[in-house]
């Protein structure tokens, strides 16, 4: 009897290792995703277009000496506002219009007017 149970053990073992080589293959023989795309230009040429590009949000850098504001905000063109926590000085610049990709924070506003984010990437326009 235990033979028997140490043989059905050793043959599991081994169809799950067979599965798992199998599985292997077939992923790796899958085509890679691309993180850009190409699209044509009015004149007719192509143009590589990022992920991260479409994934940018246009925002305008508000700056606030009022009391119970953020100092540095950023309002996007849909009416949100956001308070970055991690902005570059160089960048707080009322007015200053940038493009930027976020993360969302999950702590209490430092603020009533925004919702607290952190940078990934932004660029000045």
């Amino acid at each position: 009897m235990k033979n028997k149970i140490i043989t059905l053990g050793v043959a599991a073992l081994l169809l799950s290792l067979n599965n798992s080589c199998k599985n292997t293959e077939a992923t790796s023989s899958a085509q890679p995703i691309e993180n850009s795309e190409m699209t044509a230009n009015k004149d007719g040429s192509s143009a590589t277009t990022s992920a991260e590009d479409e994934n940018m949000i246009e925002g305008t850098i508000v700056l606030s000496e009022v009391e119970g504001d953020c100092a540095c905000t950023i309002k996007t063109k849909d009416g949100r506002t956001f308070d970055p926590v991690n902005l570059d000085q160089s960048l707080q610049k009322d007015g200053m219009k940038i493009k930027f990709s976020f993360t969302g924070l999950r702590m209490p506003n430092r603020c009533t007017t925004a919702n607290p984010i952190r940078i990934e990437t932004v660029t000045p326009m």
